[in-house]
C-alpha cells in the first residue's frame, strides 16, 4: 500500500513537471493534449487498482469475468479519448498518446530505481 502511493506520488510529480515544460516550451494546445492524456491514464490507473482490490472480494468463480469486464472498460475509455483527439482541431493526438503513457513510464523508471536502491 505505501508503494501505490510512493509511486503515485511519482506520477503526478511528473505529470505536472512534463505539463508545465510543454506548456513553456510548446504551446497551450500541446499542453493541454498532454494532460488530457495523463488525466486519461491516471484515471485509468486508479480504476485498474480499484478494479483488483474488488475483484479479490468476489466469489472464486466471477473474478475473472469482472476484471475483464473492467479492462473493456478501461480500453474503450482510451479508445474514446483518442478517437475524440483524433477529430477536434486544438488537441494534438500524438500528444495525448504519449499522456496516456505516463503510468507506463513513470512506472518502467520507478521499477529501475527501486531494483538500483535493493542492490
Amino acid at each position: 500500500m505505501e508503494n501505490d502511493r510512493t509511486y503515485t506520488k511519482w506520477l503526478y510529480l511528473y505529470g505536472s513537471v512534463i505539463v508545465i515544460l510543454v506548456y513553456l516550451f510548446g504551446n497551450g494546445y500541446w499542453a493541454m493534449s498532454f494532460l488530457l492524456g495523463f488525466a486519461t491514464s491516471a484515471f485509468n490507473y486508479r480504476l485498474m487498482t480499484l478494479s483488483v482490490r474488488r475483484s479479490l472480494e468476489r466469489p472464486e468463480g466471477t473474478r475473472l469475468k469482472y476484471v475483464m469486464s473492467q479492462q473493456m472498460l478501461r480500453f474503450t475509455v482510451y479508445f474514446g479519448i483518442l478517437l475524440g483527439a483524433a477529430f477536434v482541431d486544438n488537441i494534438e493526438i500524438i500528444l495525448t498518446f504519449i499522456g496516456m503513457l505516463s503510468v507506463k513510464i513513470v512506472m518502467f523508471v520507478y521499477i529501475l530505481l527501486k531494483k538500483e536502491e535493493d542492490e
